[in-house]
């Protein structure tokens, strides 16, 4: 049985919520915490991490008003669907496009998590990498979708996993994580590379993708 997230307590606001805590404590950084931003006109991005990375002392508006060249900034979006359909299982790029473009804009996030209930294809990784890293505005790019928070919520206790779902004890106990067998986990882990790479192969030896990758 699998999780149903049309079950999660206030909705996105509430997935937003648990995005934040899984950060928090998969994506940690010394001496910081995460905050989350304002409910509307966020910016594009649902929580942020700042810290200072010289001696120089880090301004009090660093992280409301504007960032100050010495201060390392990491974003963080939430992207939440109730549905369970086959056909929107996989987030489309559209839906991620505002905060890489707000990202380049800032020019000095250094590093975007995306968190998502939904799973993304290994072409929007690519592309999505490709964008931020290319234009110079970002060293990072992360993604956690439905298998890595799914993995994660059911390695929780029922007294956590009941305050964000609506959830009885037996439900829970039935609940089952995604499989994922060492092979699966490699190349779910790489994906965004082994694109990456059959890219290049394309463009920079054709004749080689077209006798090795191409069928017959």
């Amino acid at each position: 049985m699998n999780i149903n997230w049309e079950t999660i307590v206030d909705g996105f606001r509430g997935f937003e919520k648990l995005a934040l805590e899984f950060v928090e404590e998969n994506e940690p950084q010394n001496g910081c915490s995460w905050k989350p931003t304002k409910e509307t006109r966020d910016g594009n991005h649902d929580a942020i991490l700042a810290r200072e990375v010289s001696d120089t002392p880090k301004p009090d508006f660093a992280v409301f008003v504007g960032y100050a060249n010495n201060v390392d900034v990491w974003w963080m979006e939430a992207k939440y669907s109730a549905e369970a359909t086959q056909e929107n299982s996989i987030i489309s790029r559209y839906r991620l496009d505002a905060t890489i473009v707000s990202a380049i804009l800032s020019r000095n996030i250094s590093k975007i998590i995306f968190v998502t209930n939904l799973e993304i294809a290994s072409k929007t990784i690519a592309d999505i990498r490709k964008a931020l890293i290319f234009s110079n505005s970002c060293s990072e790019v992360k993604f956690y979708t439905k298998s890595h928070l799914e993995n994660w919520l059911l390695d929780k206790p029922f007294s956590f996993f009941g305050s964000k779902f609506k959830c009885t004890l037996d439900m829970y106990n039935q609940l089952e994580k995604p499989y994922f067998n060492h092979i699966e986990i490699f190349f779910f882990k790489n994906r965004y590379l082994l694109y990456t790479l059959v890219e290049y192969m394309k463009f920079t030896f054709p004749f080689l993708y077209t006798r090795i990758l191409t069928p017959h």
